[in-house]
């Protein structure tokens, strides 16, 4: 059984979004994704931001479950990251996000969580 100290923590509280949305701090990934960063002192935790726009229930859910499944792929090196990041999706210019692909998304995500890790000195 996994340890909670395992697993990368997640945003939830509103407060950690409003202070996510104050910092001025956004990192344009594709028309389609966008990350809120602010710096962390003690761990990376993540969040993300599904409006229904973006696609129905399934694909929002499929989005959060790619997301989480990257996290958890990644773990050994992301928990050095020291950052509050919410992953915000928006509507594509056409259409919806049904038709991303699982490695596109885990693409960008390994783009921005190495744009952090070179942050970080």
């Amino acid at each position: 059984m996994a340890n909670s100290r395992d697993k990368i923590a997640t945003l939830r509280a509103r407060a950690d979004f409003l202070s996510l949305i104050k910092s001025r701090d956004k990192i344009n990934l594709k028309p389609w994704l966008m990350a809120k960063v602010l710096k962390n002192p003690e761990e990376l935790r993540v969040g993300w931001t599904l409006p229904k726009a973006t696609g129905t229930a399934v694909v929002r859910n499929r989005l959060r479950r790619w997301v989480r499944n990257y996290l958890d792929k990644n773990r050994d090196w992301l928990m050095d990251l020291k950052y509050d990041v919410n992953l915000v999706f928006r509507k594509p210019r056409t259409g919806t996000l049904k038709d991303l692909k699982h490695e596109e998304l885990d693409l960008e995500l390994e783009k921005l969580f190495k744009r952090l890790s070179e942050r970080k000195s």
